[in-house]
């Protein structure tokens, strides 16, 4: 008895067997653009916080070192 495969990938081959599919896939591509260019300032943001959070953890040490 074989494996059924799971429902999504059933999914999927209706899918790409459909002309819908290239567009379906454009527009997908097209939001997760849109959230990247959204979000990104913000993580970097972020990212650069932390940063500079270690940085201060770090001269702080220095300084109780000395």
């Amino acid at each position: 008895m074989r494996k059924q495969p799971p429902p999504w990938h059933l999914q999927l081959k209706l899918l790409q067997s459909s002309p819908l599919h290239s567009l379906w896939l454009k527009q997908l591509q097209q939001k997760l653009l849109n959230y990247l260019l959204i979000r990104l300032p913000h993580l970097l943001s972020k990212m650069r916080l932390l940063r500079w959070l270690q940085m201060q953890k770090h001269s702080r040490l220095h300084h109780w070192q000395m």
